[in-house]
């Protein structure tokens, strides 16, 4: 047979009771329509570039690919110094003022991927941020909050 602490139980209902009244008055006398707006991140940032000349051809291809259902990912790689930056915010730019995608999250990875920090420029880029346990084991079991 359990303990019941009918005290306790008794204190936890009129606390309720009274917390309830105050919410209906508190409803009963505001207009609660929109309580809290959160703005959307902007769907494209556009960003400076130069001209793509003689790229002409990887950017209609590199359209194609971002608006094939077929492709789930594309990536871009190359040498240094040949372009793939520019062409990237040229693209990026097109999709300005378009409903092409939801968002367009830009961010850079480099040789010496760290997999938190590409988490967090997304999760940041979305308006997201990671909670603030330390004792997390590992990225993939980071939660994120919004």
């Amino acid at each position: 047979m359990s303990h019941v602490n009918l005290k306790s139980h008794y204190e936890l209902g009129k606390r309720v009771i009274r917390m309830t009244e105050i919410v209906v008055n508190l409803k009963g006398r505001g207009d609660f329509d929109e309580v809290a707006v959160c703005s959307s991140p902007p769907r494209v940032l556009e960003m400076p570039t130069t001209s793509t000349h003689g790229q002409e051809s990887y950017e209609e291809t590199l359209w194609r690919c971002l608006h094939d259902d077929n492709y789930a990912m594309v990536c871009v790689h190359g040498m240094g110094g040949v372009g793939k930056t520019t062409l990237m915010k040229t693209i990026n730019n097109q999709l300005v003022g378009t409903q092409d995608f939801d968002v367009v999250i830009w961010i850079t990875v480099s040789k010496d991927l760290n997999i938190e920090r590409t988490q967090l420029a997304i999760g940041s880029k979305l308006g997201l941020y990671f909670a603030s346990d330390e004792d997390q084991e590992s990225e993939e079991g980071k939660s994120l909050q919004g």
